[in-house]
């Protein structure tokens, strides 16, 4: 994973470096040569880099749910986030344009969620199932049940020019897919007998798809140009970032338990519910727009 992060820094670094380096009567600096017309009232702010620290709220909503649910369906863990997807929550920036770089549109490929820590709910089944043997309790102890949300966000941002910092809020509407996990029934086995009951967990998006997400964004930045004197001048900007996430969502959960030689009980239930998060980080972004004239000579 870290090599993997070290990776996509080398190839951005390697790639505004490329677009440095180029002469002027190269085939590269040609195509941007066409952007001119364009660059006059437009800036385009290409994927960006960022790190990020994403936090569930504590309260899921989920508390009162029957069947050891609440627990199953409980309070995701933190964790980082990065560009690609090497966890639950990444975004993905693909590309923003902006109006005279104030008022600007961007397109993101993200994902978002979190996992569960199954402490409480081993815990739920150990006395649901007590003097029994379980078939994987290391499985329960620590795949964790997932909360997971993947798809494209479209976003309007506006920033604000405060002498040499950059204010910008955003909203964005995300269209992604929530995907439900069935995994392989827990056996339990009672001690000193030959009863063996299966108890299986399963799930069923009922949201219309994809779902709705909605995100508020604050950023801080700084716009940052290296060699000015340049023709093509480098020009960067970084900042820090903080985002709310609000995604509603449907889930029909089934469970099962099968004790053998006897007919299956099962449980069904709806869960109508919204995952909420808020994160907060730091990002960097390559920004392509207009170019210093050549200096005349006298």
């Amino acid at each position: 994973m870290k090599k993997n992060n070290l990776l996509f820094c080398f190839l951005f670094i390697g790639y505004a470096a490329f677009a440095q380096t180029k002469t002027a009567d190269s085939t590269h600096h040609k195509r941007f040569e066409k952007l001119k017309p364009f660059l006059t009232k437009f800036s385009i702010g290409l994927p960006d880099i960022h790190f990020e620290y994403c936090v569930p709220f504590k309260k899921t909503g989920n508390e009162n749910l029957p069947y050891g649910m609440d627990k199953y369906f409980g309070v995701p863990k933190s964790e980082t986030g990065f560009d690609f997807p090497f966890g639950n929550n990444f975004n993905f920036r693909i590309i923003a344009i902006y109006y005279k770089d104030k008022l600007g549109v961007e397109f993101y490929y993200g994902g978002f969620g979190g996992i569960v820590p199954m402490n409480d709910f081993a815990q739920y089944l150990e006395k649901k199932y007590p003097n029994h043997y379980i078939s994987d309790d290391y499985s329960i102890m620590n795949k964790g049940k997932d909360y997971d949300f993947k798809g494209v966000q479209f976003g309007i941002t506006y920033k604000i020019h405060l002498k040499s910092f950059i204010i910008e809020p955003k909203f964005k509407i995300g269209f992604e897919t929530q995907y439900a996990y069935n995994y392989e029934p827990y056996v339990f086995k009672e001690i000193g007998t030959n009863n063996f009951t299966e108890y299986q967990i399963e799930e069923r998006v009922t949201t219309r798809k994809p779902e709705h997400s909605y995100h508020a964004q604050l950023n801080v930045g700084k716009r940052i140009t290296l060699f000015k004197r340049a023709k093509r001048p480098f020009t960067f900007e970084a900042g820090i970032k903080g985002e709310y996430i609000y995604a509603p969502y449907s889930l029909n959960v089934k469970v099962n338990e099968h004790t053998y030689g006897m007919p299956i009980v099962s449980n069904q239930f709806d869960i109508t519910n919204a995952y909420k998060m808020y994160s907060f980080g730091a990002y960097a972004f390559y920004v392509i727009q207009k170019r210093n004239k050549k200096p005349s000579v006298k």
